[in-house]
């Protein structure tokens, strides 16, 4: 919407592509939604359509959904960028760094250190959940 509203703010003539450009806008538009937003309280008592099977198999992938955004959300934020750059939006190495404004040994790095996090902290909560 921002850049219907205002067309004006892409800049053709500077050497980045649109899409790197347009990444970038989303980017910081999502990094200033996070700052302003309030954390919601989970509704108790979820309820699953009746012709669902395995609802215990549902919910145990639903909590583990929730499990590792939450871990996510515990990485830096340059971290999250990555990640969510090169898994979610599956955007190559190269793209995301040039969103991110970084070299490519940078991004990696930043993935590399993301995902040892990530695994050292399942690994962590899977210690804990079994000896419980």
């Amino acid at each position: 919407m921002k850049l219907w509203q205002a067309p004006h703010k892409w800049n053709p003539h500077k050497q980045t592509k649109f899409s790197t450009w347009f990444y970038k806008v989303i980017i910081n538009l999502c990094l200033d939604f996070k700052k302003k937003r309030r954390e919601l309280p989970i509704k108790e008592g979820m309820e699953f359509p009746a012709e669902q099977i395995d609802l215990d198999r549902i919910l145990d992938q639903q909590v583990k959904a929730k499990q590792l955004e939450a871990l996510i959300q515990a990485l830096s934020p340059k971290q999250q960028i990555a990640l969510n750059l090169s898994f979610y939006e599956g955007l190559s190495n190269k793209e995301s760094a040039e969103i991110m404004e970084i070299n490519i040994k940078a991004l990696e790095s930043l993935l590399m250190r993301a995902k040892t996090k990530l695994k050292s902290q399942i690994k962590d909560n899977k210690s804990c959940t079994t000896t419980n």
